[in-house]
């Protein structure tokens, strides 16, 4: 499901293993013209081939056999859900070369040989305390207070979903002056307004979010016919 918190658990590891390798290259793929621009800009920042007189699908082919000779590096193929986008344009690997990870919203996916992580909504106690710790309420965690009971009606409204919790958050944390007891009461009555305002905090789905959510909701809808 999209909002589960995929690719920040990418960057995540980016972060964490960032010294183990030489190059960290992270490459968009929502569509094929993204892909090729993504590897457009590998062989500008690396300097691999030249790209001024060669069409993107060139560069492409040229940026992959230079991976292939390559080792100790890194790429992330973001947002790979239509796996067609990426048929022939994924690195060949070996031994002492590099790693390939791929976040998608897609478990059906023969044609690429990798293993798969599945990545579910947060645990209810886990979700509850994501959104304490966000909207800067941590202090609540395990008090058995008013806010954290809140918050667990919260989360639970929201489906447990990593996106939504930290878009509620940031809601709650700049715009309600931490009082949580208000967000409910606003989200029921405006949530479509809710779900395409920008908020402090999400700058990497600054353009996406409302879109997200909006199918991430419509999914939980779908699942669970008594939630609205």
């Amino acid at each position: 499901m999209g909002g589960v918190g995929k690719t920040q658990i990418a960057i995540e590891y980016v972060v964490e293993f960032e010294a183990e390798y030489e190059g960290v290259y992270w490459i968009t793929a929502e569509s094929r013209a993204q892909l090729l621009s993504g590897f457009v800009s590998i062989a500008n920042e690396t300097h691999c081939t030249e790209t001024t007189s060669r069409t993107q699908i060139e560069v492409a082919e040229a940026v992959l056999k230079w991976l292939y000779r390559s080792k100790d590096w890194l790429l992330v193929v973001d947002n790979l859900d239509d796996i067609k986008v990426a048929h022939g344009f994924l690195p060949r690997l070996k031994p002492g070369g590099g790693h390939v990870l791929i976040t998608t919203r897609n478990p059906n996916g023969p044609d690429i040989s990798a293993e798969g992580l599945r990545i579910d909504v947060h645990e209810p106690e886990e979700a509850k305390e994501l959104l304490l710790q966000r909207s800067q309420l941590r202090q609540e965690i395990g008090t058995g207070s008013a806010v954290e009971e809140e918050a667990r009606v919260i989360v639970s409204f929201l489906g447990y979903l990593t996106l939504a919790i930290e878009q509620a958050a940031a809601y709650v944390r700049t715009e309600l002056a931490k009082d949580i007891f208000k967000f409910r009461p606003i989200y029921t009555v405006q949530r479509r307004k809710f779900l395409a305002c920008e908020t402090s905090g999400n700058t990497y789905y600054k353009n996406t979010v409302a879109t997200t959510w909006i199918l991430s909701m419509n999914a939980i809808e779908n699942q669970n016919p008594g939630a609205n």
